[in-house]
C-alpha cells in the first residue's frame, strides 16, 4: 500500500471508519496469516494471532500512533503476539510434563504400596521360620550362608524356605 495512501487510511481508522478497518483487514490479511502460520506452525493458532491483533487494532483504533507504516506496525505486532503465544505454550506444556511426571512417581508410589500390602498379605500366609528367613534375605540383605546360621539351619533349607515363598508369591501376583 502506498505510504500517501496508507497514511489518508490510518486517519480514517483513527476516525471509526470501519470501512477503512475492512480494506486494512483484507489488504493485509493473507500476508499476515503466512507470517504467523511461519511461527506458530498451526493454522487456528494462527488465526487466533490474527484475530486478536486485528481486534486489538478496532479497540485502540482513537490512540494509534503508528510512527513507522501500517504493514511495518502489524507484522510487529503479528510477531510480538505470536512469541507471546508460544511463550505461554512453552510454559504449559512444561507445567504438563510436571504434572505428568508427578502423576506416574504418584502412581508408581502407589503401585509399590499396593504390591507391597499384597506381599505383606501373602506372607503373613506362611509359617513364621519361613516368613522370618524370606525377611531376613529380601528386607535385610542377609546370604543364604548367613540366614543359615543365625537360623541354625543347612543353606539347603535357607533355599527350600525361599524358594517356596517365592513360588506362591509369582503364582499369586
Amino acid at each position: 500500500m502506498e505510504s500517501r495512501i496508507e497514511h489518508k487510511i490510518l486517519r480514517c481508522l483513527k476516525d471509526g471508519d470501519m470501512q477503512a478497518f475492512s480494506l486494512v483487514y483484507n489488504f493485509y490479511w493473507d500476508g499476515l496469516y503466512n507470517f504467523a502460520l511461519r511461527l506458530v506452525k498451526e493454522e487456528s493458532l494462527a488465526q487466533d494471532v490474527l484475530h486478536d491483533v486485528f481486534t486489538e487494532l478496532w479497540a485502540r483504533h482513537k490512540r494509534l500512533n503508528i510512527q513507522s507504516s501500517l504493514k511495518d506496525y502489524l507484522f510487529i505486532c503479528i510477531k510480538n503476539r505470536c512469541f507471546k503465544l508460544l511463550g505461554k505454550l512453552r510454559r504449559l506444556n512444561e507445567v504438563e510434563e510436571h504434572l505428568l511426571l508427578d502423576i506416574a512417581v504418584e502412581h508408581d508410589e502407589l503401585s509399590y504400596k499396593e504390591l507391597s500390602d499384597q506381599l505383606d498379605v501373602l506372607l503373613a500366609r506362611f509359617p513364621t521360620k519361613t516368613r522370618a528367613i524370606f525377611i531376613m534375605s529380601r528386607e535385610d540383605d542377609l546370604s543364604y550362608k548367613q540366614i543359615a546360621k543365625k537360623m541354625n539351619l543347612s543353606i539347603k533349607s535357607v533355599e527350600y524356605h525361599i524358594s517356596k515363598v517365592l513360588n506362591k508369591l509369582r503364582k499369586a501376583l
